[in-house]
């Protein structure tokens, strides 16, 4: 096991996964990497130059998860990221795997951090901290203890990541990296779909512009163990249309051995297809239920399985997500926009 989550920190909403890249080359940015940096930061800029990132419920909930563990007055690491590309019109320039991960973060809001993982003493456990916890922060020299709030912390009780903020200095990634961990957390305004989405995403910018290949080997759905009130996200024909999305219906479901808020679904199109879905949105009786599918993915590697299939989920309401389900008589594999 690489990764477990206190159960204090699940009831408060924090989804977490941990997606493992290994093999990639972290050694330079390429061309293409800095373009698409640069338009992903003018888009976001244009974004939020009239909008609050304070006022966001998002970075608000951040907020108020660092207040209920004693920590107040820092910043997430999002609304910091998000400041400075309103500002910039792009990111920091930082190498390959933080320019991923920081694209990926400025675009779902998820706060993402990424470690060596030749460095890690495993497993990893994100808990409140402890008075014995020894934390050398990015860019120090001298350890120093922690009062307050809840920490990524290794198996032998030193701090790799205090709250979602502040990275240490021992397992932080070089050009010489080649095995990264990253973990992506959400709050009670990010679901768990949301963190599966930034995982899929991350996959896919890292394996573009850094080579090797990725596993998401780690998933737990704060929303299966505590109701959280998580925002419905505007849905437009946007962000539709770039999706190969399919109706089909449901013939099998399993959950996956060794991460079970995931489930593999195969759904009945023109001809069988191998989707993943978040089993806290899966409803009890979910074979033959007619569902909304998106294929075409790039390949994301789940605990061993190949996914290029998923069944999104729909907020239903403020404590509840289900998968998209259709009443109309459409034919499975009847393309859908």
């Amino acid at each position: 096991m690489l990764l477990d989550v206190a159960p204090e920190m699940l009831e408060s909403g924090l989804s977490v996964a941990a997606l493992v890249a290994r093999n990639i080359d972290n050694t330079r940015t390429l061309p293409e990497l800095v373009a698409y940096r640069r338009a992903v930061g003018r888009r976001l800029a244009a974004y939020w130059k009239n909008r609050s990132t304070s006022a966001n419920p998002v970075i608000r909930e951040y907020h108020e998860v660092h207040k209920l563990f004693g920590a107040i007055g820092e910043p997430p690491a999002p609304e910091k990221l998000l400041t400075y590309v309103r500002r910039n019109r792009d990111f920091t320039s930082s190498g390959a795997v933080v320019d991923c991960y920081n694209i990926v973060s400025a675009r779902t809001l998820l706060s993402i951090g990424a470690h060596d993982l030749n460095k890690l003493s495993l497993p990893i456990t994100l808990r409140p901290v402890k008075s014995q916890d020894l934390f050398v922060p990015l860019g120090g020299t001298e350890p120093r203890s922690l009062n307050e709030g809840y920490a990524y912390v290794d198996s032998r009780g030193s701090v790799i990541c205090c709250l979602d903020v502040l990275q240490c200095e021992q397992t932080k990634t070089t050009r010489e990296s080649q095995e990264i961990v990253f973990f992506l957390q959400g709050n009670g305004c990010l679901p768990a779909a949301v963190v599966l989405k930034g995982a899929w995403l991350l996959s896919e910018i890292v394996k573009c512009f850094c080579g090797g290949t990725t596993e998401l080997v780690s998933f737990l759905d704060a929303d299966a163990i505590h109701p959280t009130a998580s925002i419905k996200p505007p849905v437009s024909f946007e962000n539709f249309k770039n999706l190969s999305l399919q109706k089909g219906t449901v013939t099998g479901a399993k959950r996956l051995s060794n991460l079970s808020a995931l489930s593999a679904i195969t759904v009945r199109t023109r001809q069988p297809i191998h989707a993943l879905a978040l089993s806290s949105a899966l409803p009890d009786k979910v074979v033959g239920q007619q569902v909304i599918v998106a294929t075409e993915l790039h390949p994301l590697v789940v605990n061993g399985e190949t996914f290029t299939s998923y069944l999104p989920a729909l907020f239903g309401d403020a404590y509840s997500s289900s998968t998209l389900q259709l009443d109309a008589a459409i034919p499975d594999g009847e393309r859908l926009y």
